[in-house]
C-alpha cells in the first residue's frame, strides 16, 4: 500500500514490470521498492499475500497487452509485437514466476520471429516454409489458439512471399535495403545529364542488384526500381540521339547479368522501346552503330522518305530482302512471331540503320545491298552451320573463323547432353548435323531436327525431373587453327 500511496496502481504496476528500472523516488529519496522492502520486513506473511496479489495483477495486464497486440496483429491493424516489447513481457512474466504466460509469450515470439526472418531468405525457401506451415495445419493442431497462430503465422508467410516477388520485379533496390538496413544504404537519384555520376549511381545499384539475385535466388535483377524507371524513361523519351547514346553508355557499365535484367525492364512491352533499349545494348561493344540507330530513329520520325518501308512497294521488298539476310529460322520457333521478341527487336533495328545509312548518304533509293549492310552491322554478323543461319558468337567473326571454333569442340563440352529421348550426344555428331539456334549473345540451343520440321533440341538434365534445353556458349572460344590467308585481287595476302 505504501508503494500504491507514492506511485499510484500504474508507478507501482510499471515499477514491478520494468524490475525497478522506473523507480521513483519521493521528497525523502524513499524509492517505491524501498517501500515494498519495508513492507516485507514489518509483515512478511501480510507480504507474501499481497505479492501474490500483485503478481496475479500484472500477470493480468501483461496478458492482456501481448493479447491485444497479437489481436492487432492477427486482424491486420498493427505490426507484430516489437522486439522490445516481448522482451520487456517475458521478463515481467518471468520476474512473477508465470510459467504459462512465459510459454505463451515464448511460443508467439518464435512465430514472430518466423515471419520475420523469412523476407530475407530465398523465394524458394519461403515457399518451402510456408508449405510446411500448412502441412502442419492440415495434420491438426493441439488447441484453438495454436491453430488460429498457426493460421496467421501461414498467411503472413503467404503475404511475405508475395511481397517478395512482387519487390523483386517492380523496387528489387528498395526492398533489400529495406530488408537489409544494416548492409544496405538508399542510394540517391540517378543523374540523367552526368555520365560519370549516371555510371557511379548505376554501379551502386549494381551491387545491391547482384546481392538481391543472390539471396533470394530468382535470377538477375534489374538495377532500376519503378521511380528510377519512370524518370530514365522519361528522359529517354526527350533525349536526342546524343544524349540516348550518352545515358545508355552509363548503362553499358552495369555486369552483364544485372545489365540484362535491367535493359529488359527498360523496354518493357513497347516494340520501339525494345529495339531502343537492345540498340543501347550495343553502347558496349559497338557504340558506333548504336548511336547510327539512334539517329534512323529519329531520321524516320523526322522525315518518313528515310524509312525504307514507307516508298511505294518498299515494305515488301524491305521484308523480302530483311528475311534474305536475317532469316527468322535463327531464332526459337517460340519467339519469331513476338512483336517484342528477338526477330522483331532485330528488324526494327536494321530498319533504323538502314535510314540511318540513306540519311548519310542523303540516298532515298530503295537499296537491297543497303539492307544487307544494315543487317550485318547491328548483328554483328551472320553465318551458317550446316546450311542454317545464325548470328556470329563474337561481331566480325568470319565463316572460316567459326568454324575453326566449331572444329575445336571435344565431347566434354557435351558431357551430360542428350536428346530429348536419353541419347548421349558427341562433338562430332553436333558438327555434322546440328544447327545452332541464337538465344543470346554468343549463345545457342542446338536444334537436331531436319529442315522444315519441328525443332528437335539437345537436353541437359534428361534424367532429372527438371530437363532444360542445352545452351552452347561459344563467346570466349578461339578457333581451332587461325585463319588461312589467301591471295586477294591485287595479289598480296589477306587474312580471312
Amino acid at each position: 500500500h505504501a508503494m500504491i500511496h507514492l506511485g499510484g496502481a500504474e508507478g507501482t504496476r510499471v515499477a514491478l514490470q520494468t524490475n525497478g528500472h522506473v523507480n521513483p523516488r519521493d521528497a525523502n529519496g524513499t524509492s517505491l521498492l524501498d517501500y515494498a522492502r519495508m513492507a516485507v520486513q514489518t509483515n512478511p506473511a501480510a507480504n507474501a499475500f499481497q505479492i501474490a496479489r500483485r503478481s496475479q495483477f500484472l500477470n493480468k495486464e501483461v496478458k492482456q497487452q501481448w493479447s491485444e497486440a497479437m489481436a492487432a496483429w492477427a486482424d491486420g491493424k498493427g505490426a507484430p509485437p516489437s522486439d522490445a516489447m516481448a522482451f520487456d513481457m517475458l521478463r515481467a512474466a518471468r520476474a512473477t514466476n508465470d510459467i504459462d504466460l512465459s510459454t505463451l509469450i515464448e511460443r508467439d515470439t518464435h512465430a514472430i520471429d518466423l515471419v520475420a526472418d523469412a523476407g530475407q531468405r530465398s523465394v524458394a525457401a519461403q515457399q518451402a516454409t510456408l508449405t510446411e506451415v500448412r502441412r502442419q495445419l492440415a495434420a491438426g493442431a493441439p488447441d484453438a489458439r495454436t491453430a488460429q497462430l498457426g493460421a496467421l503465422v501461414a498467411r503472413s508467410l503467404q503475404d511475405k512471399l508475395d511481397a517478395t516477388v512482387k519487390g523483386l520485379a517492380a523496387n528489387p533496390i528498395s526492398m533489400t535495403v529495406a530488408r537489409f538496413p544494416n548492409q544496405f544504404s538508399t542510394p540517391g537519384p540517378l543523374d540523367l545529364k552526368n555520365p560519370n555520376n549516371l555510371a557511379a549511381g548505376l554501379q551502386q545499384r549494381a551491387k545491391i542488384a547482384q546481392f538481391a539475385a543472390q539471396n533470394w535466388q530468382g535470377g538477375p535483377v534489374s538495377a532500376l526500381d519503378a521511380a528510377d524507371l519512370k524518370a530514365v524513361q522519361g528522359a529517354l523519351s526527350t533525349a536526342d540521339p546524343n544524349a540516348k547514346a550518352a545515358i545508355f553508355q552509363g548503362f553499358a557499365t552495369l555486369p552483364p547479368d544485372v545489365r540484362g535484367a535491367t535493359l529488359k525492364k527498360l523496354g518493357g512491352d513497347n516494340p520501339a522501346s525494345m529495339a531502343e533499349v537492345a540498340a543501347g545494348s550495343l553502347m558496349r561493344t559497338a557504340p558506333d552503330i548504336a548511336t547510327s540507330i539512334f539517329r534512323g530513329q529519329a531520321a524516320m520520325k523526322a522525315d518518313k522518305k528515310w524509312d525504307p518501308t514507307a516508298e511505294p512497294g518498299g515494305k515488301a521488298s524491305f521484308d523480302d530482302d530483311l528475311g534474305k539476310a536475317l532469316s527468322a529460322a535463327i531464332f526459337p520457333i517460340q519467339s519469331r512471331a513476338d512483336p517484342v521478341g528477338p526477330y522483331a527487336t532485330m528488324s526494327t533495328m536494321v530498319r533504323a540503320r538502314y535510314a540511318d545509312l540513306s540519311a548519310q548518304a542523303g540516298d532515298t533509293k530503295y537499296s537491297a545491298v543497303r539492307v544487307k549492310q544494315a543487317v550485318d552491322d547491328v548483328t554483328g554478323g551472320v553465318l551458317h552451320q550446316n546450311n542454317a543461319p545464325l548470328i556470329a558468337p563474337r561481331r566480325g567473326m568470319t565463316q572460316p573463323q567459326f568454324d575453326g571454333v566449331m572444329a575445336g569442340l571435344t565431347d566434354r563440352d557435351f558431357a551430360g547432353v542428350t536428346t530429348f529421348n536419353g541419347q548421349p550426344i558427341t562433338a562430332d555428331y553436333v558438327r555434322a548435323n546440328g544447327k545452332l539456334v541464337s538465344v543470346g549473345d554468343g549463345q545457342y540451343q542446338i536444334n537436331l531436327g531436319n529442315a522444315g520440321e519441328k525443332p528437335v533440341y539437345a537436353y541437359s538434365y534428361w534424367d532429372t525431373p527438371n530437363p532444360a534445353p542445352f545452351i552452347l556458349d561459344l563467346r570466349a572460344r578461339q578457333p581451332a587453327w587461325p585463319p588461312e590467308p589467301y591471295i586477294g585481287v591485287l595479289g598480296a595476302p589477306v587474312q580471312r
